[in-house]
């Protein structure tokens, strides 16, 4: 995968919102939840009548780790798995929206990974004129981090908008 920058030169324009539209994304983590009061906060000094908020999270494909078998053969519906999931994102996403942005409009999306996540979410920013990803690290370190990456440093990397990360947890103050 590239780091290189997207050209957004054929996708369309940004909408008729003359405000700024700011991405927040969730992976249902507790870490991810982080981003939300810092959202909020902005999206109080930017005003919430000029502000457009998409709350998104990203599916990636579901590896079947259980099996039921009947008469001898397994029953595996992967499609039908993927469907349960996408529907209960959207509940739960929804439930999001109503707790933590409670007077503020909130579009929410739920999508189906047909690339990387950082690419889905940059790909969404890129086609919605979103003008800030606000978004929360996990704080992986080491050999983790190595084998995992980091969504976020992904998505600093390649996005054409700012990116606010905010810290899974609060730092320890150095100074002393």
């Amino acid at each position: 995968m590239s780091d290189s920058k997207t050209d957004c030169s054929d996708l369309p324009a940004k909408d008729a919102h003359s405000g700024e539209h700011i991405l927040v994304t969730t992976d249902f983590s507790a870490e991810s939840f982080m981003a939300f009061p810092e959202a909020r906060k902005l999206i109080s000094l930017l005003g919430e009548r000029n502000t457009r908020v998409s709350l998104v999270t990203v599916l990636e494909d579901l590896v079947v780790t259980s099996v039921e078998f009947e008469f001898g053969l397994s029953l595996v519906d992967p499609v039908g798995m993927m469907d349960l999931a996408v529907k209960e994102a959207n509940d739960r996403i929804s439930k999001l929206a109503v707790e933590h942005f409670r007077d503020i409009p909130v579009d929410t999306s739920v999508i189906r990974a047909t690339h990387t996540v950082d690419r889905e979410i940059i790909n969404f920013a890129l086609g919605r004129g979103v003008t800030l990803i606000v978004m929360s690290t996990h704080g992986r370190t080491g050999l983790r981090h190595f084998l995992l990456g980091s969504v976020a440093e992904k998505i600093i990397r390649q996005a054409q908008c700012p990116v606010m990360v905010i810290p899974s947890q609060k730092k320890a103050d150095v100074r002393k």
